[in-house]
């Protein structure tokens, strides 16, 4: 008997003796459980994106709705009219409308009003002008002078039973 032979033997007696057992019992009910809630739980997935899309496409619709403008009375449109005055007809019948050209300002920026503490300021300065320029000198000396950082010394590691 070659080699083959006893390897094609073997393998159709663990076979033989691998498909005469049964499955355990419920593994059908098992499966098919795990199958339908699969299932169910893809069609939950779809139901909440089929309401999210309606609940979005409802407040795009409440956002871009236009609302009808409210009836006029009589009485305020002959108001209206009767306090229009009426001017002549263009002279030239399809007047294309100009466009306004942006204007630039003179100044730039353009000065804005004080404001209250800039107001305090400019009183301070005018009532005490030598009072005002020696604090903003004492600040100015203050801020000026140099700045000194030690040097940082880091011994080297020492390391026991190294060496």
């Amino acid at each position: 008997m070659s080699n083959d032979e006893r390897v094609e033997r073997a393998l159709e007696e663990a076979l033989a003796t691998y498909s005469s057992q049964e499955p355990l019992a419920g593994l059908e009910q098992r499966v098919l459980k795990r199958v339908y809630a699969a299932r169910a739980t893809a069609l939950r997935r779809w139901a909440l994106a089929a309401a999210m899309l309606a609940a979005a496409g409802l407040v795009l619709a409440v956002a871009l709705w236009k609302r009808a403008p409210e009836p006029v009375s009589q009485a305020s449109v002959r108001h209206a009219v009767q306090s229009v005055p009426v001017a002549a007809p263009p002279a030239t019948p399809a007047a294309a409308p100009r466009r306004r050209r942006h204007t630039i300002p003179s100044r730039f920026p353009t000065p804005a009003p004080l404001s209250p503490e800039e107001r305090a300021l400019l009183a301070f300065v005018a009532h005490a002008p030598v009072e005002a320029q020696k604090s903003f000198t004492e600040k100015q000396e203050f801020a000026v002078r140099p700045v000194s950082i030690e040097q940082i010394k880091i011994d080297p590691l020492k390391i026991q039973n190294l060496e």
